[in-house]
């Protein structure tokens, strides 16, 4: 034996498997909740197109310039957050 560990067989390949599932795990998270992003950017433009971004899908009213600013894809005033 050389001393060195053994980075190919068994335990390292099973970590490195599992490492593999996982990055494969995590990737498909964040490229889910980007094409979840560009959607509601997309809805957003379309509301600023169609005159109605910065109006409450729910009751109708001007939603207020701050939660326009802290989230600017919001559909919804304080009152109709979920």
């Amino acid at each position: 034996m050389s001393g060195e560990p053994d980075l190919v067989g068994p335990p390292w390949a099973a970590r490195r498997g599992a490492t593999v599932a996982f990055m494969e795990t995590d990737y498909e998270q964040v490229l889910g909740d980007a094409e979840t992003m560009l959607d509601e950017v997309d809805a957003s433009l379309a509301r600023l197109a169609d005159g109605s971004y910065g109006v409450c899908v729910t009751c109708r009213e001007r939603i207020n310039d701050e939660r326009l600013a802290e989230t600017p894809t919001t559909r919804t005033c304080d009152r109709h957050a979920a």
